[in-house]
C-alpha cells in the first residue's frame, strides 16, 4: 500500500492534534495511508509532505508535497490560513485533508514515469521549507501623541511609551505597562498644564489579515495634572500637582504586524475618579475634566 510520510517539527509532532492530521490525511486518500514515521525495514514512503506552522497560534500553515526522489522544484506548495474562531483540531484536520488533496491532484502515489537523466551527478535531497517568523514574546512601542487637554480647543502634545510581554500560551494576551507625558500647547487663563499617566493592564491582539493586527488594551491608571502659573507683576511662579486613579482604554492598528519593526496608530480614552479645579488666589480659572481622549502614532519593536 502506498505510503505518504508526513514530516512535522518535533514540537508539532507531539501536539495532541497531530493524530487528527494523520487520520484526516489517510481518509482523504483514494489509496494509501499517511504516517509520521517509516517502519524500520518496511516499505518506504512514495511521497513526502513537510508541514510547518508559520506562527505560534497555528493560524497559518505551509505544506510542501512531492515524490521522495524528485527535486524540490517539482514539489507542490500550499499555504492555509485560519481564523481565531476555528477549533484547533479542525485546523489540523484541514491540513491533513489538504495534503491528501495535493497528493491526489499530482498523482504522487502512481508509479513514477522513468526520466532520462543527462547528468551523472546525484540529485540533492529536498530541503525543508523555510521556518516561519520566530515568535517574539516582547514588544516596545513609542511615539508622539495629541490629547484633548483642558478642552478640545486647547490640546496637549507629548509622547507615549508602551512595553508588553506575551503571556498565557497560545492565547493572544499581553501583559502591558504604559506611560505618557503631555504639555498644554498654550496657557489657559494664565495656567500652563502637564498631564502624566502611568498604567498597567492587559492587551488582546487579533489578526484579520497576515500583515495587519488590531489590538485592544485596558489599563488601571494613575494620572497626574500638574498646573503652574507665573504672576506677571512679580514674576513669582507657583505650581501644584494632583494624582488620581482611573481607567484607560486603547485601540491600535499595527502594520506590517509580521515585521520586527511596525507602524502603530491608536486612539485612547482615560476616565479618572474626578476632575481637578485649577485656581489662582482661590479663584477657579479652569477645570481639568475627569475624561480625556487622545490619538497616538509611533513605531513598535518586537523581539
Amino acid at each position: 500500500m502506498p505510503i505518504v510520510l508526513v514530516e512535522l517539527p518535533a514540537a508539532d509532532a507531539a501536539d495532541v492534534n497531530a493524530p487528527a492530521l494523520i487520520a484526516a490525511c489517510s481518509s482523504g486518500l483514494r489509496r494509501g495511508t499517511c504516517v509520521v514515521e517509516e517502519t524500520p525495514r518496511g516499505e518506504r514512503a512514495t511521497a513526502v509532505a513537510i508541514v510547518v506552522w508559520l506562527d505560534a497560534e497555528h493560524l497559518h500553515a505551509r505544506i510542501d508535497v512531492g515524490r521522495r526522489a524528485d527535486q524540490r522544484a517539482g514539489w507542490q506548495v500550499r499555504e492555509l490560513n485560519f481564523h481565531e474562531q476555528d477549533a484547533p483540531a479542525e485546523r489540523w484536520r484541514s491540513v491533513g485533508l489538504a495534503i491528501a488533496g495535493v497528493v491526489g491532484e499530482a498523482t504522487l502515489l502512481e508509479p513514477a514515469k522513468p526520466v532520462v537523466s543527462t547528468s551523472l551527478a546525484p540529485k540533492p535531497r529536498p530541503s525543508p521549507p523555510p521556518a516561519g517568523e520566530p515568535l517574539r514574546d516582547f514588544r516596545v512601542a513609542l511615539g508622539p501623541s495629541v490629547e484633548s487637554g483642558l478642552s478640545a480647543g486647547r490640546p496637549a502634545v507629548g509622547a507615549w511609551l508602551d512595553a508588553a510581554r506575551h503571556c498565557c500560551g497560545s492565547t493572544p494576551l499581553d501583559l502591558a505597562v504604559t506611560a505618557s507625558n503631555s504639555w498644554s500647547v498654550r496657557e489657559t487663563s494664565g495656567i500652563a498644564t502637564r498631564f502624566s499617566t502611568l498604567g498597567a493592564g492587559l492587551g488582546v491582539t487579533l489578526h484579520p489579515t497576515p500583515t495587519l493586527a488590531l489590538r485592544g488594551s485596558l489599563f488601571a491608571a494613575l494620572a497626574a495634572v500638574d498646573a503652574g502659573a507665573t504672576d506677571p507683576g512679580t514674576g513669582a511662579h507657583a505650581s501644584s500637582a494632583r494624582w488620581l486613579f482611573g481607567g484607560l482604554a486603547r485601540a491600535q492598528v499595527i502594520w506590517p504586524e509580521t515585521s520586527a519593526v511596525a507602524g502603530v496608530v491608536g486612539l485612547e480614552i482615560i476616565q479618572l475618579s474626578g476632575g481637578t479645579a485649577l485656581q489662582i488666589h482661590d479663584q477657579q480659572k479652569a477645570l481639568s475634566p475627569p475624561r480625556r481622549a487622545g490619538i497616538q502614532a509611533g513605531l513598535e519593536w518586537k523581539f
